[in-house]
């Protein structure tokens, strides 16, 4: 009985050679996906951005007081570019009365390396149709 004892003390080489192995694909695996979750906070830091200056536009549209149909497309210094087209909301439902129903869009779009990106805002604003009507003559 003694003899097989002095057997199985300690390790044999490809035991440890296994354990190492394992060891390594883990670590690789945890390396990797830092690496994708850094990519990943560094993408959102961007969108998040855009969208920040989109919604700033989208602000500025808005507080207008005086608000035409029409569309038209800006180019920023820092290479965002936005296009923002306005049209009448639901006009047959809206013509007898006092309001007049704005759809706002915004659309921005810009590049990260070679990859296109964009983001796009909708909303409606209400607006007085009289004062309205009045600023297209």
């Amino acid at each position: 009985m003694t003899r097989y004892l002095r057997q199985e003390k300690g390790f044999l080489l490809l035991e440890v050679l296994v354990a190492l192995a394992i060891l390594s694909a883990a670590i690789v695996l945890l390396v990797q996906l830092m690496s994708a979750n850094t990519k990943m906070v560094v993408t959102s830091e961007d969108t998040t951005m855009a969208l920040l200056k989109a919604e700033g536009k989208m602000r500025e549209i808005l507080e207008q007081d005086k608000m035409m149909e029409g569309s038209w497309d800006e180019t920023t210094e820092d290479g965002y570019r936005y296009e923002i087209v306005i049209a009448e909301h639901l006009k047959e439902r809206t013509d007898n009365l006092q309001v007049k129903l704005l759809d706002v869009a915004l659309t921005m779009s810009w590049r990260k390396g070679a990859k296109p990106l964009s983001v796009s805002l909708k909303t409606i604003k209400m607006i007085d149709r009289f004062n309205a009507d009045d600023n297209k003559s």
